[in-house]
């Protein structure tokens, strides 16, 4: 399972340093690739395997300001995902990709929680129990 990546930050596009836009790339597509090259011979190698990525609604469904270059990788995971399954399905490897949306978590900002207020259910999501967390860990969200 891959799950790379940091904080959004808050420099619109056209207002953000040019190199800000290569490490957003970098995090958040280009680890995730890197980590399934890695991995992945050795599940061609035995003949099955199973690669989860965690990419986010965030770039394949919904952005906001500030978001281009996280928007954009995380798109680009999904087209990897969808790449690569073609790829590694017929040596027995699945690859998947779980997109959460918006997550109540202890360090939700306040943006972060009104967009969550528009979802299908109006509410971002929770943790387990209802509480506003997330998973322990981010395969518990997976399994």
């Amino acid at each position: 399972m891959t799950r790379i990546g940091e904080q959004v930050r808050e420099a619109e596009f056209l207002e953000d340093e040019p190199g800000a836009w290569r490490r957003d790339v970098e995090m958040h597509l280009a680890l995730t690739a890197n980590v399934i090259r890695a991995a992945a011979p050795g599940m061609v190698e035995r003949g099955r395997g199973r690669i989860v990525n965690v990419s986010s609604v965030t770039g394949t469904l919904v952005s906001f300001p500030g978001a281009a270059g996280y928007s954009a990788a995380k798109a680009a995971v999904d087209g990897l995902m969808r790449a690569l399954a073609v790829e590694l399905g017929p040596s027995g490897i699945t690859v998947n990709s779980v997109a959460p949306g918006w997550i109540a978590t202890a360090s939700s900002e306040p943006r972060e929680l009104e967009a969550g207020r528009h979802t299908p259910l109006a509410r971002p999501g929770h943790g387990a129990g209802g509480e506003a967390r997330a998973p322990r860990r981010p395969l518990d969200a997976v399994l």
